[in-house]
């Protein structure tokens, strides 16, 4: 049998296999027999295309930290995947020239570093290498790398900054991004302090998770030439505003989604813990994975009748949500959906609406609220029983859930200085109330001795741009009074 070994043009001695094996066993040694120095800190692999190692993990905790540029002869040339993960103590780290590339994750949650310097050798950085180093205040890249560049506020770019790589986490204020730039990585403003971010008309892609977990951010702002995003409010959509990418994450209050908006993204308000309420359009027919997860202080949520789908996790952790109102069919429901949602939690549905089962859908208790109603899906979601008295003062404030229901105010607030008054302008009495909600009758009628009621001489202004009318009636002897009446079917 003829046995055919390799064929070297130089010394055998020189073999890079050779070499890699003398080192890779010296390095064994070295771990074994000299656990205290600087070299056992570091744990090895092997890159078989270079024949070179790599840093598979760092296991000290010293606050300088010097990577190696060889061991034995030979070359470290790459820092792998989750290499430095949550190295807290570190403050300062030396990447030599030599390292070519840095792994996904390779410096996550590395909270004691404020700078970092990239040497002319990376040719490659993985996807959020410097994820959660929360105190870098910039990155600096060396004039020779061909790659990689900073900017003068030291946020890190390719060479052409036609891609955002990292935005530092310290940084505060406002940022607008350069004119060049096409692309936004994922993570680029991950747990950054960064409050208001410009995107200029010249982004194409912005990467998904490009904005997750912006700890500070709070307003979105896109250049309206831009032909393939937009914002409004402060969030990030697609350019139709079909589709809602992101919500800010230090965004605060409620928020009422556009009536443009059919899809809710994936991970689009993930862990904006200040999003007190959402109203979801009528035109939303589905809604992402992880798409509210970890908003803490959501209480409720109602479903409009044409979502056909909701994605795993959806409403996970939303530690005080506690009901989901469905107003149409069930929908097609992932797992998990509404997970760690607050003690007690329960899906309503109506009767009349297939998919549902009672007493449990999903594993989640589920309440029949009977015959479709509108005002039983507005009580539920103000955290009332679906069959309250709708006539009842439950705050005593001098206005019933009904009226509170009509001029679309929150019933669980005090409303005595939301109760419409008359004024007199001129020789008129008036009323302003509003008059927007389409499946209430508004009816203001005068009296002058609070004992008979009539529409007789009372008119009534077109509504204004926010639904509001205005009811006048002259003023005749000397007494003259308006009241505001409203019914629901």
């Amino acid at each position: 049998m003829l046995i055919v070994s390799p064929i070297f043009r130089r010394n055998p001695e020189d073999s890079p296999w050779l070499r890699l094996a003398r080192a890779a066993h010296l390095l064994l040694l070295a771990v074994l027999l000299l656990p205290g120095t600087a070299l056992a800190q570091f744990e090895y692999g092997v890159d078989f295309n270079t024949f070179t190692f790599t840093i598979t993990k760092y296991t000290g905790t010293d606050p300088a930290v010097a990577i190696p540029d060889s061991y034995s002869g030979v070359a470290v040339t790459g820092i792998e995947n989750s290499a430095f993960d949550s190295c807290t103590s570190m403050t300062s780290v030396m990447i030599p020239e030599g390292i070519t590339w840095l792994g996904e994750y390779a410096f996550n949650g590395c909270t004691g570093l404020t700078e970092v310097t990239i040497p002319a050798s990376v040719t490659s950085i993985g996807l959020v290498a410097f994820m959660g180093c929360r105190n870098v205040s910039g990155f600096t890249v060396a004039a020779g790398n061909t790659n990689y560049s900073n900017s003068a506020d030291k946020v890190l770019f390719d060479k052409n900054r036609t891609r955002l790589v990292q935005y530092p986490q310290a940084k505060t204020g406002s940022y607008v991004i350069p004119g060049t730039v096409t692309l936004i990585e994922d993570g680029a403003f991950s747990y950054s302090t960064v409050t208001s971010v410009s995107v200029p008309a010249s982004v194409s892609v912005i990467v998904d998770g490009a904005f997750d977990i912006s700890i500070g951010l709070t307003t979105i702002i896109v250049d309206s030439g831009n032909p393939a995003y937009s914002s409004m409010d402060g969030v990030l959509f697609n350019k139709s505003r079909s589709l809602l990418i992101t919500y800010p994450m230090a965004k605060s209050g409620a928020y009422a989604v556009p009536i443009t908006v059919t899809a809710i993204g994936d991970f689009a308000l993930q862990l904006c813990f200040d999003l007190t309420g959402v109203i979801i359009s009528a035109n939303v027919t589905s809604i992402g994975t992880y798409a509210f997860y970890g908003c803490t202080r959501l209480p409720t949520v109602t479903i409009p009748g044409g979502v056909i789908s909701i994605g795993v996790n959806a409403f996970d952790s939303c530690y005080a949500l506690k009901s989901a109102v469905f107003i149409g069919n069930a929908p097609g429901m992932e797992s998990s959906v509404f997970a760690s949602a607050a003690a007690g939690f329960s899906v309503y549905f109506f009767n009349d609406k297939s998919g549902f089962t009672t007493p449990a859908w999903k594993g989640y208790q589920a309440i029949n609220m009977g015959a479709s109603s509108k005002v039983a899906a507005w009580l539920v979601t103000n955290g009332f029983a679906y069959n309250a008295d709708v006539n009842s003062d439950p705050n005593g404030s001098g206005m019933s859930l009904l009226m509170a229901y009509a001029l679309a105010l929150d019933p669980k607030q005090n409303l005595s200085l939301w109760v419409p008054k008359s004024v007199i302008v001129g020789n008129q009495l008036r009323l302003t109330f509003y008059a927007g909600n389409p499946d209430v009758t508004y009816k203001v009628e005068s009296s002058t001795d609070l004992r008979i009621w009539s529409t007789d001489g009372v008119t009534l202004s077109v509504p204004d741009a926010n639904k509001l009318r205005i009811a006048s009636v002259p003023i005749t002897g000397s007494s003259r009074y308006l009241h505001l009446a409203v019914t629901v079917p």
